[in-house]
């Protein structure tokens, strides 16, 4: 015991910073431990040898959110986005734009606009060309390969809509352009076909004619846009085209920038995803939707797998996945919070280009909020018996307190939800948001 009490005695200093060491080490360690678990939105992966921030040919970026849907229900979504890669250095657009009696209206006055604005980015190179015709009943070519963007512009503006739709002689008037085409070794032919219904004249020649087109002159590509005519790709489009885009007016503008350029597609585009069966559990494939690609669903109940496979996709352009999730019911409502996923892995390849980005990071979802109730004290007053805060789990049905606070001099007036975008089912209950809400007391003075 004496030993012990000389050694205390002697080394009591070191002692004492050993202890606040290890004590910091474990507050730390809490810290974050505990900040590690709060609640995150959203979070990116991002290309590691090429870099998507600075625009390198051929990065991506993958980011991957989460949210509530509905009580025990979420979803998560993963939003891929892609720099584009070219193998040309100049391009050549010929615009064989629809103006049949349809496309009158907002969606020919739409295809003007949104065409003169791809004119204008194109033509700012003076390399780049572009030639116009349209096409209704018959067609016609109004302007050859030219950069004279001031004559093309002019030429859109002037376009009026007439009769019926005749695809066959819009693609007569494409190999009568191309009989005096030179084709170079640095430049990119492309044909923007637009329309906004089915050919009713001409018909089914149209198709005989794309075929010539595309042994004639093997370096082109035509493109087509199928505008404002639903969400699938029609038949009659797709005999006429190598790539189908859907457009409408909202779209347009994007659409038509990214079918005016072909561009460098990925070798090998896969994500793989992991659920985290702790909490959350999918049900099947089918509450799986993905924008472009193909997704499977492996693994058993207790260690789900998800493959989307985006191989070929285009450089330049985006793709999205979404995945509805349902909380275990046992778990929802402790008041924690809930990781989605426990790791994503992206592989890519395109070129001599090569990913493959792991990360653990995830969306992570709370369940609850608090609903905190603000007496909002008039100048110089005091306001009591305000209502204490409490938590609530995210969806569920709250009724506003009935409880009247009291504050000299003033008529208590109500309740009134301050913080924005909650969903109110009457003045008495409202659907719980995630996030805090606020609720303030409404005063009116007493008259004397």
């Amino acid at each position: 015991m004496q030993k012990n009490r000389k050694f205390l005695t002697k080394y009591k200093k070191e002692l004492v910073v050993a202890l606040v060491f290890v004590v910091a080490i474990c507050v730390l360690s809490f810290s974050y431990a505990f900040a590690s678990t709060e609640p995150i939105r959203s979070i990116t992966i991002t290309s590691q040898n090429t870099s998507f921030t600075s625009g390198e040919d051929g990065s991506w970026q993958v980011t991957k959110s989460g949210y509530w849907t509905g009580y025990t229900e979420a979803e998560v979504t993963f939003e891929v986005d892609t720099t584009k890669m070219t193998d040309y250095q100049y391009r050549d657009v010929i615009f064989v734009l629809d103006i049949s009696g349809s496309m009158s209206g907002q969606k020919l006055d739409r295809v003007k606009q949104d065409s003169k604005e791809l004119l204008d980015d194109l033509l700012t190179d003076t390399n780049n060309r572009a030639a116009l015709i349209t096409f209704d009943s018959t067609s016609t070519i109004v302007s050859g390969l030219t950069n004279n963007k001031e004559q093309l512009t002019n030429e859109i503006d002037n376009l009026q809509d007439t009769e019926s739709t005749n695809y066959y002689q819009a693609l007569v008037n494409v190999d009568t352009i191309l009989k005096s085409y030179t084709k170079e070794e640095n430049r990119d032919l492309i044909v923007l076909f637009l329309t906004d219904g089915y050919p009713n004249l001409g018909t089914p020649n149209e198709k005989a004619q794309y075929q010539y087109l595309k042994q004639a002159y093997p370096y082109i590509t035509i493109n087509g846009v199928q505008y404002e005519m639903g969400s699938s790709i029609v038949d009659s489009i797709k005999a006429v085209s190598d790539n189908q885009y859907i457009a409408d007016m909202k779209t347009l503008n994007n659409v038509l920038f990214e079918a005016s350029e072909n561009t460098v597609p990925y070798d090998t585009f896969q994500i793989t995803d992991y659920i985290n069966n702790d909490y959350f559990t999918l049900r099947s494939v089918d509450d799986i939707t993905v924008s472009e690609g193909s997704v499977e669903l492996t693994g058993g109940e207790l260690s789900q797998e998800i493959i989307w496979t985006l191989d070929g996709l285009k450089s330049g352009s985006k793709a999205t996945l979404t995945m509805r999730l349902e909380v275990f019911e046992n778990r929802y409502g402790e008041g924690g919070t809930y990781p989605t996923n426990n790791s994503t892995e992206v592989v890519s390849k395109i070129e001599t280009e090569e990913e493959d980005v792991s990360t653990t990071n995830t969306p992570i979802l709370a369940d609850n909020y608090k609903v905190i109730y603000d007496g909002n004290a008039p100048d110089g007053s005091t306001v009591t018996n305000v209502p204490e805060a409490y938590n609530y789990s995210v969806f569920s049905t709250i009724e506003i307190s009935d409880q009247v606070p009291n504050c000299t001099g003033y008529e208590f007036k109500g309740w009134d939800i301050v913080t924005e975008d909650v969903q109110k089912i009457n003045d008495n209950y409202f659907i719980m948001p995630d996030k805090n809400v606020e609720i303030r007391a409404e005063w009116s003075k007493l008259s004397t």
